[in-house]
């Protein structure tokens, strides 16, 4: 009876022990850079909880008596043969497994303890997990009273030794005052059972007692140590940032609203060592517009560990160049005032000799202790030259599930999406190759207004051919000769391209995107645009901005709605883009994916195959694309316009525009294929030629217009903004 009672206290403990540890293991990771187990702990902890967690390792390993007694009993006192006179069933065997269990037992103590206190953030945790492991441990102790103890008495006598409080003797059993009555709580053979092992007198056995304090204390310091030398790594790699950078997303998305900020002198600040962009409104003011700060940010790591501020990561512009003269953004958390501060370093007086949680913020959270900057609540205020209240959306751009790659890749180790083979982006979420070609389509109520432009050309990497990017979005280009007054060698770049939270179409001189292509070793150059793409008012979108997109996430840059910008030098504009409407046109793939299917290009329609060299790396052919080219007078990218239709005039003809320059490196052709309902034109050798469609076979010119070194065809737009019945009108 004694053996199946003793063997179900084991149990008992080890299953509530086992429970505790499963519970503190089942989602703790596994960091093998610190210690071998599965260790669930805070990202980081203040000096007095790190005193408290020293403190307690040492009392836990202290007060564990299962190790010690235990350890006495087998190694000191051994086997005695009066207990086999006493006890006949207590062979060597049962003396030796019952110890051995209490040793595991009280190990498991220890090791649950180490569990409870590594992973408590605060003083009170620890002692919570004190009370819950002590119990566990008293278990067997309790037992043993609750057998001997009378019924009467037991419920009474065991609270106040619990607390620690003398009960006098005649109030437990004893010898002389056993009563067939009193049968203790487990009956009356197990209370007579302890009765007799509390009556057991062992020899004292000297020769071997005096090495007993010698032995408690190496078997102190070998239970000890590992759980000191544990708790060291644990606090080391807690110091070092090592579980927060494992706790908080190493990359966030960050949305601004629309909200703007007008800047009185744009010498109050510089970027780059130059003022910042004077947008020539009334006022002389320069707009800081939020929304363009919107994109990626990244934590900061120096040597493969994290810079942090107020004991929370830095969050900085993706690709923005870190602790140089530029100017970039980047997030801060302030410990004093429990806020995450969003900032521009560089703007002004913001961060000149000052702390940027004291002044210079231009975003502020509310006051929390979140470690997570993407578990923020979104109600920042902002400062537009009040303080305003403002929505900040902000979220994790890792991957922790397969459903984060978009089902077209896996997550790695580095919480980065690797695709599968035709697809890309941070997400997979973006088919693969990019489109070689793009052009701007103009749609209107008639076939007369619609048109298209390009070819748009996708700019590569002169080295490998490899797409350029420019926030993990593809840029596309195309290049047109221009005078010397406007760009020194004679060459503009017209660069449609995403920043903050739209596309751009701007214009840009050569000479000035040369100074971005960074030579990176090994006889490879970067192009790195990108990284001074801060906000419209850095001017860095180029010589001229000529269209943008709405607000998006997409990463094509197709189909989206744009607004051209006009020039006005008569009246000023609120604006940062200055006077702009709203287009009837957007930018599609020139690629119609007609190969494999040819029904796309309707029935009067074929599916044409084109090849062009680009330009920017003349060594590299970039993927030929296709298009529908139409018969009948049809229209459209896919031949989908019938001329006889509600969507065409009576009178209509094609026409097609090869335009040829001298001032061209290498003689180029572009291409402008439209249906428009107005004469062919035929251009060759800087004159343009108009015939009427009615005088085509007889070949009889009504109208020449010359062409000067300066001009060229604007693709898309109206090659005449003055027309005639006669054929004339202005470049």
């Amino acid at each position: 009876m004694t053996t199946f009672v003793t063997v179900g206290v084991f149990l008992l403990q080890m299953f509530i022990l086992g429970l505790i540890f499963a519970d503190l293991t089942a989602e703790a990771p596994v960091h093998k850079e610190v210690v071998f187990f599965p260790l669930e702990v805070p990202v980081d902890i203040p000096t007095t909880v790190a005193v408290a967690q020293f403190v307690s390792l040492l009392v836990a390993t202290i007060k564990e008596e299962d190790i010690f007694v235990s350890l006495k009993a087998l190694i000191v006192v051994g086997h005695d043969e009066r207990v086999s006179v006493r006890f006949p069933g207590a062979t060597p065997l049962k003396w030796w497994i019952a110890n051995t269990l209490r040793f595991l037992t009280g190990l498991l103590n220890v090791a649950v303890s180490f569990f409870f206190i590594v992973g408590s953030s605060t003083v009170l945790e620890i002692f919570e997990s004190f009370a819950a492991v002590e119990f566990v441990s008293y278990i067997d102790n309790m037992i043993f009273r609750l057998a001997k103890w009378y019924a009467a008495m037991g419920v009474f006598v065991f609270v106040l030794t619990w607390f620690g409080v003398a009960v006098p003797n005649h109030c437990l059993l004893s010898s002389s005052t056993r009563h067939s009555t009193n049968r203790g709580y487990l009956g009356k053979m197990l209370q007579r059972m302890t009765i007799k092992v509390e009556s057991v007198q062992l020899e004292n056995r000297r020769e071997k007692g005096r090495y007993w304090a010698l032995l408690v204390f190496v078997f102190f310091c070998l239970t000890l140590i590992p759980l000191l030398a544990c708790w060291t790594k644990v606090r080391l790699a807690q110091s070092q940032g090592f579980y927060l950078k494992q706790a908080v997303s190493p990359r966030l998305v960050v949305r601004f609203g629309d909200d703007e900020l007008k800047l009185k002198r744009s010498t109050q600040f510089a970027l780059n060592g130059t003022t910042a962009r004077d947008l020539s409104s009334y006022d002389r003011t320069a707009t800081l517009e939020y929304a363009f700060f919107s994109g990626s940010y990244e934590i900061v790591q120096r040597d493969g560990k994290l810079e942090r501020h107020g004991g929370r990561p830095i969050y900085v512009e993706r690709d923005a160049n870190y602790r140089n003269d530029s100017a970039y953004s980047i997030f801060y958390y302030c410990e004093e005032q429990s806020t995450w501060v969003y900032t521009i370093l560089g703007l002004g007086n913001a961060t000149q000799g000052r702390d940027v949680c004291e002044l210079g913020w231009l975003a502020v959270s509310e006051q929390t202790e979140e470690y997570s900057l993407e578990k923020v609540p979104q109600n920042w205020k902002v400062w537009t030259g009040i303080v305003s209240d403002s929505i900040v959306k902000i979220e994790s751009d890792s991957c922790e599930l397969p459903s984060d790659c978009s089902l077209n890749g896996v997550c790695g180790e580095d919480k980065v999406c690797k695709c599968n083979e035709g697809w890309q982006g941070r997400h997979c979420n973006v088919e693969a190759p990019y489109c070689p070609a793009l052009a701007f389509v103009k749609y209107g109520k008639t076939s007369y207004e619609y048109s298209f432009d390009g070819p748009f050309e996708l700019l590569t990497n002169e080295d490998d051919g490899s797409p350029i990017e420019i926030y993990e979005r593809p840029v596309y280009y195309r290049k047109t000769p221009v005078d010397a007054s406007v760009c020194k060698k004679e060459e503009r770049y017209e660069l449609y391209l995403y920043a903050g939270r739209r596309f751009f179409m701007t214009f840009w001189c050569e000479e000035d995107l040369s100074r971005y292509v960074v030579d990176v070793g090994g006889g490879k150059t970067e192009f790195r645009l990108q990284q001074n793409l801060h906000a419209y008012w850095d001017n860095v979108l180029g010589l001229e901005l000529k269209w943008f997109s709405e607000v998006t996430d997409s990463h094509t840059g197709t189909g989206l709605q744009m607004f051209q910008v006009r020039d006005s030098y008569s009246t000023g504009s609120q604006s940062a883009f200055g006077i702009f409407f709203e287009s009837q046109g957007t930018f599609e793939c020139l690629n119609v994916p007609c190969e494999d299917d040819r029904t796309v290009c309707g029935r009067k329609g074929k599916c044409a195959k084109y090849d062009f060299q680009s330009r920017i790396a003349p060594n590299t052919t970039l993927e030929a694309f296709h298009k529908c080219t139409c018969s009948d007078f049809y229209g459209g990218l896919y031949c989908q316009f019938n001329p006889n239709g509600t969507y065409a005039k009576e009178h209509f003809s094609e026409f097609q525009a090869n335009v040829t320059s001298d001032q061209l490196e290498k003689p180029s052709i572009y291409e402008y294929q439209r249906r428009y309902w107005e004469p062919l034109v035929v251009a060759s050798g800087g004159v343009v030629t108009v015939i009427s469609e009615e005088d085509e076979e007889s070949n009889n010119d009504i109208g020449v217009v010359e062409l000067n070194e300066t001009a060229v065809f604007p693709g898309g737009s109206n090659i005449f903004s003055n027309r005639s019945n006669s054929g004339e009108g202005e470049l």
